[in-house]
Parts: structure tokens; sequence; C-alpha cells
């Protein structure tokens, strides 16, 4: 897939608005949390025949969730913490897996996730001082436009329990 570039809104999910463009060599798990089970293959209503590009973690942090966790439900918040998943933008009710194959690239927007308040500012129970904290972020994300090759390769939705 060829270079694009990244919406302000997506930009600003990241550390100080940095990312960069890259390509992510297979063999390579990558997976995403969604409120929508079509949310791989929906178009954007604002980007006239594509969709929206998507955000993903890699498989090595999802491991890391399950081994930091003394029950189920904490891999959740685990993952939530670590990509500052704010509540009212995603309940993680599906899992999505990208599957990289060998001899195979996926390109992507990549950097560190941004601490963010754990509801947004425009939640209503998010404005105000104090409204139910901050998620800390630090893990790598990245943002992937799923073409009609990689939608083949998408996995899901996988009804989480949430």
């Amino acid at each position: 897939m060829p270079y694009w570039n990244p919406s302000r809104a997506h930009t600003r999910s990241f550390a100080g608005m940095v990312c960069r463009f890259g390509s992510i060599d297979g063999p390579q798990e990558l997976y995403s949390f969604s409120d929508n089970a079509d949310r791989p293959r929906k178009l954007s209503s604002s980007r006239r025949g594509k969709r929206d590009p998507m955000f993903f973690m890699s498989k090595s942090n999802i491991l890391q969730a399950i081994r930091s966790s003394s029950q189920p439900k904490d891999v959740f918040e685990i993952a939530r913490q670590g990509v500052a998943l704010c509540e009212d933008w995603n309940s993680m009710r599906y899992l999505f897996m990208l599957d990289v194959p060998s001899n195979s690239h996926v390109d992507a927007w990549f950097g560190i996730a941004k601490s963010q308040p754990r509801l947004s500012l425009n939640h209503p129970q998010g404005s105000g001082s104090g409204a139910r904290g901050y998620l800390v972020g630090g893990w790598l994300q990245y943002i992937i436009e799923l073409d009609d090759r990689l939608i083949g390769q998408v996995t899901g939705p996988i009804l989480t329990g949430r």
C-alpha cells in the first residue's frame, strides 16, 4: 500500500504527536479492539469510498497483558492502559487480528501511545477535574489503512465478552 497521510485526530493519539511511516514485515500478528463488528469493512463517511484507518497493537503487547494479569478482565484494562484507549471511544467488545504472513509486509504509521483521560473531554462524565483519571499509554501502536488485500488477512470479529 502506498504512503498516505494520517488525519490530525490520528496523530494526536501519539506522544508528542510524533509518528513515523514504515513497514511491518511478516510473520506478524497485530490486534485491534472495536465497538463495531463491521469495523474493518465499514467505509468512512468522510473519506469517499475508503475505510478509516485502524489502530493495532502487536502480539507481544497482548502477551504482556496476559502475563501481567491475575484474572481475565485485567487483560483488557492492561491493554486499555497501554494504548490509552478511552472508554467512551471503544468498549473493546470485538477483537480483530491482522495476520501479516512471511515474505509480506504492511505499511503503517507507528509511534508511542500518549497518556489520555479515561473518558474523553466531550463525554458528559469526562468534563471537569478528576473525571475518573487518566490512561497511561506508552505502548507502540500502529495505524493501518486496510485495503481489499488486507481485509482478507483480518480475522474477526471475535466477541470478547465485554
